[in-house]
């Protein structure tokens, strides 16, 4: 379960700083949904389950809201996590090895 002591209302929910550093925004309905579905796609399960409590005031950056949902980001968070669980076959470097034949 989230830990509720680390999301204060004076801090951004996603990346727990003072709101005062930027501009920030209070979630609508909408809002709180899309970075609901987010924490979800990303597997952040602390912030998952912190939302999924529902959560009376949810206050963010507004660059924070931007970078954690654009949709290229948890993409390429996806495909880095499934490289980390690829079970193909490693290909061999050439300069990895210590003899490589080279044709005249």
């Amino acid at each position: 379960m989230a830990d509720s002591k680390v999301y204060r209302e004076d801090t951004c929910t996603i990346c727990l700083q003072n709101l005062e550093s930027e501009a920030f925004v209070t979630l609508t309905q909408k809002g709180l949904n899309k970075v609901h579905q987010s924490s979800l796609e990303c597997g952040d399960v602390s912030l998952y389950e912190y939302l999924t409590a529902g959560p009376g005031c949810v206050k963010i950056h507004v660059t924070c809201r931007r970078d954690y949902t654009n949709q290229k980001r948890i993409s390429v968070l996806r495909t880095d996590a499934s490289e980390f669980t690829h079970d193909g076959p490693v290909k061999k470097l050439r300069s990895l090895c210590n003899f490589f034949p080279v044709e005249n």
